[in-house]
């Protein structure tokens, strides 16, 4: 019998952003596309990068706000201590990307790719979009608040602690990554597509549990 008891938590050691307290601000896109290696300290207001490709190698410290990447194709850039507050991504491409310490606010995620980037201490919240992939991805103290997503997958992935927390999650592909120690109870849930370690070692609500159950062709007698 299965001791509920023995559940183990595994809690994230999220770390915010830290910005400076004054920065140079922009509607520029030159500083990312054109010019500097390195990016520091700037607040990029309603910056419009469509279909547009970066050519700097980091940004650090920056605040980005209403800004649109639609279909940006952004690869092999890293991101440390930054924030994205209500931008535009849809059909954005991030490859072999790096995030520490990022936060993704009130974002449009429609068709966004984080394929094989790696994400430390980064958070998603009161994000809308489907169409979303952390295939292959590697992250660490991951934080999903409040965010309405619908056909997200996070196949093969690597994750080392993750949390879950008042999200409405419609598709949810886990196939090839193990969730040991994630709580998903207090998310709401449909259309899991898992294999059998998927979910090994994790805790579920009852409704999931019963959910995942008849996807197991298995049916629960409740009276």
């Amino acid at each position: 019998m299965i001791n509920m008891n023995e559940f183990k938590e595994k809690k994230t050691n999220y770390r915010k952003p830290t910005l400076p307290a004054v920065t140079e601000e922009t509607e520029s896109s030159r500083l990312l596309t054109e010019e500097e290696d390195d990016v520091y300290g700037v607040t990029f207001r309603r910056l419009a990068l469509l279909e547009g490709r970066f050519s700097t190698a980091n940004v650090d410290k920056c605040r980005f706000v209403g800004c649109d990447f639609t279909s940006a194709r952004i690869r092999n850039v890293s991101f440390t201590d930054v924030v994205f507050e209500n931008c535009n991504f849809s059909n954005a491409a991030f490859e072999n990307a790096g995030f520490s310490r990022a936060v993704f606010g009130g974002c449009k995620l429609t068709g966004v790719s984080f394929r094989s980037s790696y994400l430390s201490s980064v958070r998603f919240d009161r994000c809308l979009g489907n169409l979303l992939g952390f295939d292959r991805c590697k992250f660490r103290d991951l934080r999903l608040t409040s965010n309405e997503l619908s056909e997200l997958s996070f196949s093969e992935c690597a994750p080392k602690g993750a949390e879950f927390l008042g999200n409405t999650l419609r598709g949810f592909d886990l196939t090839g990554t193990t969730w040991e120690g994630v709580d998903f109870s207090a998310n709401e849930i449909t259309g899991m597509r898992l294999d059998p370690r998927s979910l090994a070692g994790c805790r579920v609500s009852i409704p999931q549990a019963l959910a995942l159950a008849g996807m197991l062709g298995v049916f629960v007698k409740t009276d």
